[in-house]
């Protein structure tokens, strides 16, 4: 019955796509070329040591581009790269401050949305993904965060709702098929759940999560040599 929360997993899942912007903005940089003024080219940089995990080096040069360039267009970047790499009350102050430059951010708000929910601040995170679907109506993750607010209140049809549509937009998008499962487990649909936790071990044959509530499932249907 357990509820896969999708930051880390989403991050996995986006490395090839990292990987490749970091090889183009490298390339681009070392050229001198692709980004037409300084804070397009600081923002680039900031991007890169993201990209390569050093948080403190996004820190230190968010903060002096932020400095430099308080009020000029592509700010609202900045911030909501402090939020990537910060935690707790500072990660939420940093996408308000994104979000509060672009109010229609959609990257923002799905993130500000996943801090909330970590913070058990369930209707705040259901607004954000809300906002966020508005937007942009495909964005998985806003799509599976909304689901997983909504089965912790305990609006689980509402959550089947969530989970179905980001499985709609990308069917290879493995967490919301183990959350799905979590919930169709809740409402003693077993056989559907242990559907959605083996299209999830396709997908990651690893997932802890799945193979633990695989066995979960299978020994409530009274099958104790499969689980």
């Amino acid at each position: 019955r357990r509820l896969h929360l999708p930051i880390s997993e989403s991050i996995t899942q986006a490395q090839p796509l990292i990987q490749e912007a970091t090889r183009e903005l490298d390339a681009a940089i070392r050229a001198g070329s692709g980004f037409e003024d300084e804070l397009g080219r600081e923002t680039a940089r900031i991007m890169l040591a993201y990209a390569s995990g050093t948080s403190q080096d996004v820190l230190r040069h968010a903060q002096e581009s932020m400095e430099r360039f308080p009020d000029q267009e592509g700010i609202e970047e900045l911030h909501w790269r402090v939020g990537l790499v910060s935690a707790g009350d500072a990660q939420i102050d940093a996408f308000n401050r994104a979000i509060a430059k672009r109010p229609k951010y959609p990257l923002a708000l799905v993130c500000r949305g996943a801090a909330r929910l970590f913070s058990n601040d369930l209707d705040g995170a259901i607004k954000d993904c809300d906002d966020a679907l508005r937007i942009n109506p495909r964005l998985v993750e806003a799509h599976n965060n909304k689901g997983v607010a909504c089965s912790k209140k305990g609006d689980l049809d509402r959550a089947l709702d969530a989970f179905s549509q980001a499985l709609e937009i990308d069917p290879t998008y493995g967490p919301a098929y183990e959350n799905r499962a979590a919930v169709r487990s809740q409402e003693g649909d077993l056989e559907s759940a242990l559907a959605d936790l083996a299209r999830a071990l396709e997908l990651n044959p690893k997932s802890p999560l799945a193979h633990v509530n695989r066995g979960i499932v299978r020994s409530r249907r009274g099958d104790l040599d499969g689980a």
